[in-house]
């Protein structure tokens, strides 16, 4: 879990050099090494604000981190994915030239021997089915104008439920190629395993 804490921020943190933004971190986990690691970074970038909250799972967090974000944008991340350096960049040069609530990048799945690359189609019910959430950028207004937060009390599949939501507002989404998200695949994850 420390490997994998540290691989996200570093990866945001790159992103830092390109453009000035706040990072929020929830952290809902009960396992001090993250806290620590967190807070480390918190004190040496001042865009970094930490948010410490009872492990009350992962929906409770990230709505945490919509209602508490300062910037314009919100992108998520899991604890053991992370982003290209220029993810960032990129989706800030496409809001810059477009009108639009979501972009939407490709991701890859990253299985312990391969890796599979998954492009985002104009079909959007393609995107419902195969786009992991993580891969957009969404215009905070959007959110709370339409009020879409994460369900609470659900414990699988919250981001399926989070962008069907999302997409029956029907946002202007400007779909992209580029692969801006790195999705670790467990293969022992309770979740895959039936």
């Amino acid at each position: 879990m420390k490997k994998t804490t540290k691989i996200i921020i570093i990866s945001l943190i790159l992103i830092l050099i390109f453009i000035i933004f706040f990072l929020f971190i929830t952290l809902s986990m009960t396992i001090n090494i993250n806290t620590k690691i967190c807070d480390e970074y918190e004190k040496q970038f001042s865009q970094i604000r930490v948010i410490h909250s009872k492990n009350n799972g992962v929906s409770i967090a990230r709505n945490i981190g919509i209602k508490e974000a300062k910037g314009k944008w919100i992108l998520f991340s899991d604890s053991d994915d992370w982003l290209e350096k220029e993810t960032l960049e990129k989706a800030n040069q496409i809001i810059t030239k477009n009108k639009c609530d979501v972009v939407q990048f490709g991701f890859r799945y990253v299985y312990p021997t391969s890796v599979v690359n998954m492009q985002p189609q104009i079909d959007k019910s393609e995107n419902l089915k195969k786009l992991h959430f993580c891969t957009m950028v969404i215009k905070k207004d959007f959110l709370v104008k339409n009020e879409i937060l994460f369900p609470e009390g659900i414990t699988f599949a919250e981001d399926w439920f989070f962008k069907y939501v999302l997409y029956s507002y029907k946002p202007e989404i400007f779909y992209d190629s580029f692969v801006s998200y790195n999705y670790f695949v467990n293969t022992t994850s309770c979740n895959l395993l039936k």
